[in-house]
């Protein structure tokens, strides 16, 4: 099962933890919760069709598909949660910068993990689920030292 932990939020971007089958695959970052707007909010939590999509941007992505009021949503590369209108952002670090959080190794990691996941048959939905209210407890087991390594897959 693919899962996006959103573990907190913020008034500038949400963070979380792409998971499958039980293993942390990557974080990601999100623009903040601002009622499903279109083009400045993280869709909302649930559970989503997964379309395989090749993106003439992106290349092999993941299109979360039937979001309410909402079209376009790729996994893609980025580092600050401007870098998106919507879409889940990958990389395996986050770094403090200019008083926000930077994803870093994004496009390192997105070539590592998107061909597995594109590839897999396995991946046809996403959980979407916000564990933000007992974030302590998420960022212990999947935030460790701060770094997830795409080798794990």
């Amino acid at each position: 099962m693919l899962c996006l932990y959103r573990t907190r939020h913020t008034p500038t971007e949400t963070l979380g933890v792409l998971v499958f089958a039980g293993i942390p695959l990557a974080f990601t970052l999100e623009p903040p919760w601002k009622n499903n707007e279109t083009d400045v909010s993280c869709i909302p939590t649930g559970v989503y069709p997964i379309e395989k999509f090749f993106h003439e941007k992106f290349g092999q992505t993941l299109h979360i598909a039937h979001v309410s009021d909402r079209t376009g949503i790729y996994f893609h590369c980025g580092n600050w949660s401007t870098d998106t209108k919507g879409c889940p952002l990958i990389g395996n670090e986050f770094i403090e910068r200019l008083n926000s959080l930077m994803l870093v190794n994004s496009r390192i990691t997105f070539d590592q993990i998107m061909p597995v996941l594109y590839n897999n048959p396995l991946v046809t939905e996403i959980h979407i689920i916000d564990v933000s209210q007992s974030h302590d407890e998420t960022e212990k087991q999947y935030y460790g030292d701060g770094h997830i390594s795409p080798d794990r897959i």
